[in-house]
Formats: structure tokens, C-alpha cells, sequence
């Protein structure tokens, strides 16, 4: 059955972009890695700061990945989308996972949009992806497991 799932994830147009433009993004991110530390390593001739500039590439992502989930749910779902736009996430690239009618316009403008089973029918009908569980027994987990996330 997963196959099956994962199949039909591989015929989502948008999913397929954004997978690309994921492994673009990954690609780009290691090149700017090696770039900074081999720039470090050619001016100081230390490996040791060169290992400093690595380690200080990653520290954003240790520190915020956690809390980033937490903050957006906290703010406006029109200034998470205005700040996608400011910080230049393609709109294929995101994800929203919605159930209601609050949720219309997020689900509408982005890439992928996912909806719970127990999400209002009219709702549902804007999906790209529904989850077989409601929120309550972990919706939102099985659809960022289908969608590779």
C-alpha cells in the first residue's frame, strides 16, 4: 500500500518541482559549505578555522529548525505567506495543511495543499493531498510522511 501512495505523490506536478528544486537548493547549500571553508583554508591556512566556518554554517539551522514550526504556527497566515514571499520561497516549494475555512487562502496559494480527513467537504476539494487520519490522531504526521518531509 505505501507504494501505492508514494506513486501517486511522484504524479503530484508540484511535488515533483519541489523535490527538484529541494535537491537544487541542498546542492547549492554544500557548494556554499565547501566554497567559505576552502576561502578560509586558502587565507589562514588553518585547518582549524576552516572547521569554525563549517560549524558556524550549521548553527542557524540547529538552533531555529526547532522553534520554526511553533513560531509560524503562532503568527498571522498571511504574514507567513508575505514573508515566504520576502525571503523568495517559490510558492511550489511550500506546503500548507489546513481543515477549515480560516485555512482557504493558504491552502489556494500553495504548492501542495493538504487537508485532514475531518476537514470541511468544501475544503477538502482544494486538496492536493487528504490525510486518512483527522488531526487528532496524527493527520498532519502521516501526510508529511507521504510527502517524503
Amino acid at each position: 500500500m505505501e507504494k501505492k501512495e508514494y506513486r501517486q505523490l511522484l504524479s503530484q506536478r508540484q511535488y515533483i518541482r519541489l523535490l527538484l528544486a529541494d535537491t537544487i537548493n541542498r546542492f547549492g547549500d554544500s557548494m556554499d559549505v565547501i566554497a567559505y571553508s576552502w576561502i578560509m583554508y586558502e587565507i589562514t591556512g588553518s585547518a582549524s578555522l576552516m572547521a569554525l566556518v563549517v560549524g558556524l554554517n550549521f548553527v542557524p539551522t540547529v538552533f531555529l529548525t526547532p522553534f520554526a514550526g511553533a513560531f509560524v504556527d503562532r503568527i498571522s497566515k498571511k504574514r507567513v505567506m508575505a514573508l515566504a514571499d520576502l525571503l523568495h520561497i517559490p510558492r511550489e516549494a511550500t506546503v500548507a495543511v489546513g481543515d477549515s475555512e480560516n485555512d482557504r487562502a493558504m491552502l489556494e496559494k500553495a504548492g501542495i495543499a493538504a487537508v485532514m480527513a475531518n476537514g470541511m467537504p468544501h475544503i477538502q476539494a482544494l486538496a492536493d493531498l487528504v490525510s486518512t487520519n483527522d488531526c487528532d490522531h496524527d493527520g498532519v504526521a502521516e501526510l508529511f510522511e507521504r510527502l517524503g518531509l
